[in-house]
């Protein structure tokens, strides 16, 4: 689904990716590339966290 290119740009094959989106062969790749997709077309945004309290640990 993606290459890198010789100056490190990272090159993908949208067809590719779309096509494996709805593959069932392998669950994992097909994870991807849904999510590449809900990125490509804006579905995705950031999640953005609270700050987290850390609690000192009793010794």
């Amino acid at each position: 689904m993606t290459d890198l290119d010789d100056d490190g740009t990272v090159l993908i094959d949208w067809n590719m990716v779309e096509q494996m989106a709805t593959s069932t062969t392998d669950p994992r790749r097909s994870a991807a590339a849904r999510l590449m997709l809900a990125i490509r077309d804006g579905h995705w945004k950031p999640m953005t966290l609270a700050p987290i309290k850390l609690r000192r640990a009793i010794l």
